[in-house]
């Protein structure tokens, strides 16, 4: 199966950092942030989502198994690709077995939503706009040998 929908899904990493005004590294708690601050999905089911999906599909090409090197708990998901079939108040929700469920088709809609509020952000708050303009720069060009 096939996870690049949901990693190029989760690559909320330029827009989170033009909003800090810095150059994408992918920090993981600035896309926490960002998914947190712009959708009403819980902020656990974001990180999880964020460390299964974003960062280890990135390197990987597939999810990997999550545990908690605290509590020994392994993490799991349940990924539904459409509507059809899936519950959607489920969506984006963790449950006490540590499972996080995702609908892609809801997902979607979610960064949709999230980077339309961001634009508009961007739009309404002089501090934000002069972040993304600071930044900007180091996001369209590299440095050789860096």
């Amino acid at each position: 199966m096939s996870f690049d929908h949901i990693m190029t899904t989760l690559r909320v990493d330029l827009l989170s950092a033009l909003r800090e005004g810095k150059r994408p590294k992918g920090n993981k708690q600035v896309m926490i942030r960002f998914l947190a601050d712009f959708t009403s999905r819980d902020q656990a089911a974001i990180a999880h989502a964020i460390q299964l999906y974003r960062h280890t599909t990135m390197h990987t090409g597939r999810p990997r198994a999550l545990v908690d090197p605290q509590s020994g708990q392994s993490r799991y998901y349940l990924l539904h690709w459409g509507r059809n079939g899936a519950d959607e108040a489920a969506h984006f929700t963790v449950d006490d077995t540590g499972k996080l469920t995702m609908n892609l088709e809801c997902l979607l809609e979610d960064v949709i939503c999230a980077f339309d509020a961001f634009a508009s952000e961007v739009r309404e708050s002089p501090h934000i706009a002069a972040n993304v303009i600071k930044a900007w720069p180091r996001v369209v060009q590299q440095v050789w040998g860096a």
